[in-house]
Order: C-alpha cells, then structure tokens, then sequence
C-alpha cells in the first residue's frame, strides 16, 4: 500500500495560486529544497487534479532532459484524475476516472508515496474519504492582497480536524506544516514505503 501525500504552498490570508510571487523572497532555502526533493523523489507516483494538469504540464513537459528535478517530475507515473480528458499529451500519464474506487485501488498497489502538488478538490475528496495521510502545508509569511476568491484554500467541506506531527521553521519565515487529517483510514505500519511514516505518526498512526 501507498501513502498518499499532497504538499501545498499557502499565504497567511489564504492564497494557494500566486506562489510565485513570493516563494523566491520567502522560500527556506537548501533545507526546505531538500525537504521538496525528498517529497518529489521519495515518490514512484503523482495525483493530479483535471484542473491543476494544464498548468502542471506547461511547468513541467518543456524542462524535460534540464536537470534533476525536472528529469524526476517527466519520468514519474502520473495519475490525472479526470471524466473527460482524453489525449495528456505527455509522457507517463494514466487518466483515471473521479473515482473513490479506482483512486483506493492505485493506494493498494504496492510502492512508494503518491504526492499531489497543491490544493484542490481533489484533495478534499481525497480527505472526506479517508484516503489522504499526510497535508503539507508549507506557510509563507506573506499577506499577498489582491487575491481572489478562487485563489483561496477555502471551498465548502466537513469540518475535519488535523493533527499537527511536525514543525519545521526557517529563517525566511516560511513554516512548513506536517498534518495528518483525522479522516485517515490507514495506518503508516500498512504502507509497503513505511518507515519515515512511522517515524513521525508512531507505530499505531496516532
């Protein structure tokens, strides 16, 4: 079994999608690249939302061959979770249908982490359903004004507790969040890439 992970990039008054504005001030430095690398690389997989995939693919396909990192998120399986896609368009991709059932199915195969990047509904739905182990939240500390209502982390859901597992603090300000939702069905002992997990939830995922 897999442990799903979404990281997200998130402005004290809410914003998700103007990171770009502000992560080359804020950012944490080689420790947080190290921590981004470690979530990217320490994957065999990716989930990504039919909203978030234009973009994502823009970001990504045209760095293909120009480094590392880029190398990691081309040559990643990439599960675009979509009804209606129907031609990705780049490497690696397996569009799945917006499905409790096949999301829990691609959870039980056997591997490494799953990590989406970012927050959409399809994080929420992956957490309503208990599918989501760990929220990681890295917090800027930046008031990025202007934003709008789409930009914003809320949207209507159960309210659904988190349990903070770890802080890291860098000198920038910028805060990242290690949070297992409440919802979580599964215990980090399941998990075939287990022992990080372990680590930082306890043997019996609390």
């Amino acid at each position: 079994m897999r442990a799903f992970v979404t990281q997200t990039y998130l402005s004290v008054d809410g914003d998700i999608e103007n990171w770009q504005s502000w992560i080359p001030e804020h950012h944490g430095g080689v420790p947080a690249v190290r921590l981004g690398l470690h979530n990217q690389m320490g994957a065999d997989a990716m989930l990504i939302s039919e909203e978030a995939y234009p973009r994502f693919k823009g970001m990504w396909s045209r760095f293909d061959g120009q480094g590392v990192y880029a190398n990691t998120i081309n040559d990643l399986k990439k599960y675009v979770v979509s009804d209606t896609l129907e031609d990705p368009g780049w490497r690696n991709v397996e569009v799945v249908p917006r499905s409790i059932d096949r999301l829990t199915e691609i959870k039980h195969e056997p591997g490494r982490n799953v990590v989406q990047r970012g927050y959409d509904g399809l994080t929420r739905m992956l957490i309503e359903h208990g599918l989501l182990d760990e929220l990681q939240v890295w917090l800027f500390p930046i008031l990025h004004g202007g934003s709008q209502p789409e930009d914003l982390i809320f949207s209507p859901m159960p309210q659904t507790p988190l349990i903070l597992r770890n802080t890291q603090v860098f000198d920038t300000g910028l805060v990242i969040l290690q949070y297992r939702p409440s919802t979580a069905k599964y215990h980090p002992e399941d998990f075939d890439d287990r022992r990080e997990l372990v680590n930082r939830y306890g043997r019996d995922g609390r």
